[in-house]
């Protein structure tokens, strides 16, 4: 939802003149490669209790995930490849950013966490089904809809989990009831479609 409204204003301020700028050495592969390692690293920090440092790698992680869609489409190096590679790291870095949040107290996190995954599995399945159903007309490589609960949603929970432990239990709460009513909406709008 927030990518919709603050994307435009994001791409032509920090996004598009760093792409523009960037070496030709430097590819979208490889800035999805360096968000996904940078992404994996926030367990690590969580685990550490480094939480500062889960939140910066989180934060330039999803930095990196928005510019490489931007660099390949300046460079018109737009892929399947680089689409499914993008998507797969995307998943392994929101799993760290669970995992992370898991790690600072498992014994009290542990089912919070999995309700967390379940809500997440159950969205992204609903939207990945909506993409092969639906035709594409985003500037992405599968069909997209925004929702309530979209990517930097996500990262902003994650950060104000990792920050106020003690609301942990409610933001769980309340992002795994977003992430369900997110994919609610994804499944009748793909059910409408479908009927027309």
């Amino acid at each position: 939802m927030l990518e919709q409204y603050l994307r435009p204003s994001l791409e032509k301020m920090l996004i598009t003149p760093v792409a523009k700028n960037l070496p030709s050495f430097v590819t979208p592969f490889g800035l999805t490669f360096a968000a996904l390692i940078i992404g994996l690293s926030v367990s690590a920090f969580a685990y550490l209790h480094c939480l500062y440092l889960a939140i910066f790698a989180l934060l330039i992680s999803g930095y990196l995930d928005v510019l490489d869609g931007s660099l390949a489409r300046l460079r018109n190096q737009s892929s399947i490849p680089g689409s499914i590679f993008d998507i797969i790291s995307d998943r392994l870095v929101e799993l760290s950013a669970v995992f992370a949040l898991y790690l600072v107290n498992p014994p009290a996190r542990g089912a919070w966490c999995l309700l967390i995954l379940g809500s997440f599995y159950f969205c992204i399945t609903v939207f990945l089904v909506s993409g092969i159903f639906t035709k594409n007309t985003s500037h992405k490589g599968f069909h997209y809809s925004p929702g309530i609960i979209e990517r930097a949603e996500t990262f902003l929970f994650v950060i104000a989990m990792l920050l106020m432990p003690s609301f942990f239990t409610a933001l769980a709460a309340l992002l795994s009831c977003l992430v369900i009513i997110t994919a609610g909406l994804h499944w009748r709008a793909l059910v409408n479609r479908t009927r027309s």
